[in-house]
């Protein structure tokens, strides 16, 4: 009867995760992914990409515009706030999108249909005179594990035909998406030249694979004796400031920021469960919106599940 109850319980959890079409493109402020580009015929790593989403609000009509900044590292490059890319969620879980990939007009395309069927297929471009098509099919969709848990895949081909009913075609490209964590997997052999590979997200408060690249740093040298929260630094700061804190034991925590009305401002970490060690975390001055908040007095409070921690910190515009 409990392994019934258990097999009922896991069978709802997959449809609930099924139904949740967005979850194959999660857009909360301050998510943020880390590639490894990949040469496609040497396998050696050219570069490390990171994005960051840095705003998303929705118009009058029910879609969400999302603004994503992207940075290599080889660049040496800093977090400056400007949208790099722009994606649109419309009310039929389309996501809209320019694909670099493609030397065609359109600013925006439908890169995704997160709640199409597998073999849906749909005309990006077409082209002069009607010589030719670039497509897009969702080749399939199937269940896989992924950062320790089993997720949903998508598996999305972009290529060129002249018919426009073709399964397959010229210059072939793959994007993967994948639940609750988003574009895993960018590629496309010899054409394209190069591959992205996903090794580490943080999502919705949450980190996945490597947490050395999403902001949150660890020596893994040290394991400290008690709970620590340290004074953040710089302090004051302008536009970002960087917190310190040590955990003596496994624990579930969550970092968090108010102003001085109580309200929460900022998740950083939420439910997060972490190993013993010292870390950082930076905060970049912005709501769970993605807007800059005000100058003023604020609060970052660690909760583990054994101890509360309060600092204060001040911000000056």
């Amino acid at each position: 009867m409990f392994k019934c109850m258990i097999l009922i319980l896991t069978l709802f959890n997959f449809i609930a995760l099924a139904q949740d079409s967005t979850n194959f493109f999660p857009h909360h402020v301050g998510d943020m992914w880390e590639y490894y580009e990949i040469d496609w015929s040497t396998r050696d790593i050219l570069d490390t990409v990171q994005r960051k989403i840095i705003k998303d609000s929705v118009d009058r009509i029910g879609n969400h515009h999302i603004c994503m900044e992207e940075r290599y590292l080889s660049q040496h490059a800093t977090w400056k706030g400007k949208c790099d890319i722009h994606f649109v969620i419309d009310t039929v879980k389309q996501v809209w999108g320019k694909d670099n990939r493609y030397f065609i007009p359109p600013d925006s395309v439908i890169l995704y249909r997160l709640n199409g069927k597998q073999g849906e297929q749909w005309v990006l471009y077409t082209y002069e005179s009607e010589t030719g098509f670039e497509i897009a099919r969702i080749d399939s969709i199937y269940w896989d594990y992924y950062f320790n848990e089993l997720r949903r895949k998508m598996v999305t081909l972009f290529y060129y035909n002249e018919d426009s009913t073709a399964t397959y075609g010229i210059g072939s490209y793959v994007d993967i998406l994948i639940s609750g964590i988003g574009l895993c997997f960018v590629g496309g052999g010899f054409d394209l030249g190069w591959e992205w590979h996903l090794v580490g997200a943080y999502i919705d408060g949450v980190l996945y694979g490597d947490t050395t690249v999403v902001g949150i740093k660890k020596n893994k040298s040290i394991v400290p004796e008690k709970l620590l929260l340290s004074q953040n630094h710089p302090n004051p700061f302008n536009t970002e400031t960087v917190i310190h804190f040590q955990i003596p034991e496994p624990t579930e925590l969550d970092l968090h920021i108010y102003d001085t009305l109580g309200r929460r401002v900022r998740s950083l970490l939420k439910r997060k469960r972490m190993s013993a060690g010292k870390y950082e975390i930076h905060w970049d001055g912005r709501d769970e919106a993605g807007n800059p908040v005000s100058s003023g007095v604020y609060f970052y409070e660690l909760h583990t599940e054994k101890q509360r921690l309060v600092k204060k910190m001040i911000l000056m515009r």
